[in-house]
């Protein structure tokens, strides 16, 4: 498994309109968000935080128990 941290300003509206509001809201009001054709990423971004995160992992069930577990949390 991989997680990775990417700076984005306005990363929370900027995954929002890539998912074209196909994601869904996860813990902590985090916006949670697995590309269609690759569901081993997972996407996630939080309200007024500048970073997307990204889970990786070979088995895509595990990216989405990861990215919905409240494990997750922001930096900063």
């Amino acid at each position: 498994m991989i997680v990775a941290t990417y700076p984005m300003p306005n990363a929370y509206a900027a995954l929002m309109k890539a998912s074209n509001g196909k994601g869904v809201t996860g813990p902590d009001g985090s916006y949670i968000w697995a590309r269609p054709k690759d569901p081993k990423s997972v996407l996630v971004a939080w309200p007024k935080v500048s970073e997307e995160l990204e889970v990786y992992d070979p088995l895509p069930t595990t990216t989405a128990t990861i990215a919905e577990s409240g494990k997750l949390t922001p930096v900063g």
